[in-house]
Order: C-alpha cells, then structure tokens, then sequence
C-alpha cells in the first residue's frame, strides 16, 4: 500500500497524480481548476507532508499557489487539507453574496 491510498481513500474527490518530475502527489478537487494538493517533502528537517491550494486558469496555466501549511502524520495532512477546502469553499460563499 502507498502512502497516497489512504488519501485518496478519506479524502472527497482525491486522485494521484504525479509531476513532471515523476513525484507522487494528492490532488483534491475543490471546484473548477482549484485544488488542494498533499506532497511528500523532500528535506530530513521538514514535516513529511506540506499541504498547499492550487488555483489554475482556463487554459491550464498556475494562477496561485499558495502553502497552508505542513503535517506530521496522514491523518493531520487531511484535516488539513479539509479545513483548506473548506476555507475556501465558505471565502467564496462570501465573495458570491456580497458581505
């Protein structure tokens, strides 16, 4: 079993893909061309997961990129990666209301 099953399995609309440089990584579905993203670190004097929201436009291009933060443990690094996905699915509630 990989590190990334018990994502994919725990985590609403979770799927694996890997990078250009053949990295693993977890990529959560937030809306349109926004996602929330687990990848394993690579330094010994960091965290194992860094969590971070991904924002593209229409033609595939980054728009945004920003780190949330970073997790000890799976089970850390996806209440994480809800609490990202929801703190940006209740911004844009605001945003769409007016307040």
């Amino acid at each position: 079993m990989s590190w990334a099953d018990d994502f994919v399995a725990n985590l609403p609309n979770a799927k694996m893909s890997v990078t250009a440089n053949g990295r693993p990584f977890i990529s959560m579905g937030i809306d349109k061309n926004e996602f929330v993203e687990i990848k394993l670190t690579e330094s010994i004097f960091e965290l194992p997961f860094e969590v971070s929201f991904k924002r593209l436009n229409d033609s595939g291009q980054v728009v945004e990129q920003r780190p949330f933060g970073y997790a000890s443990t799976k089970l850390l690094a996806q209440k994480l990666a809800r609490d990202v996905a929801l703190l940006r699915q209740n911004s844009r509630e605001f945003v769409f209301d007016g307040e």
